[in-house]
């Protein structure tokens, strides 16, 4: 049997939420591609506070993180203000759709 297109560069495509494939289709990452693409994003979240800060300054960068960080909150629904801009127009197609729980 072959191997799905996406099982080889670490994408599983499925129905989203028990649904026929086809409307509700959806695409992940496996384990393996999800945990390294984490890591990958950490380290470019690291080495642009670490360029603004020598642009910038340590003391500016950090004021500026502080004054995010409760904006941002933990980055899901119930801990961040942030998700109350994200709320879809009633009318909208998104506002049928299950909401997300972390940012996007």
């Amino acid at each position: 049997m072959a191997q799905p297109r996406g099982d080889r560069r670490g994408v599983d495509f499925g129905a989203r939420d028990g649904l026929a494939l086809g409307r509700g289709k959806q695409a992940r990452l496996t384990a393996d591609r999800g945990a390294r693409a984490k890591t990958g994003g950490h380290r470019r979240i690291d080495a642009t506070l670490e360029d603004w800060e020598g642009r910038y300054g340590a003391d500016v960068i950090a004021q500026a993180v502080s004054a995010l960080e409760p904006i941002v909150g933990d980055a899901t629904r119930d801990g961040s203000p942030l998700f109350a801009g994200l709320e879809p127009p009633p009318e909208g197609w998104r506002a049928r759709v299950r909401p997300p729980h972390t940012m996007p």
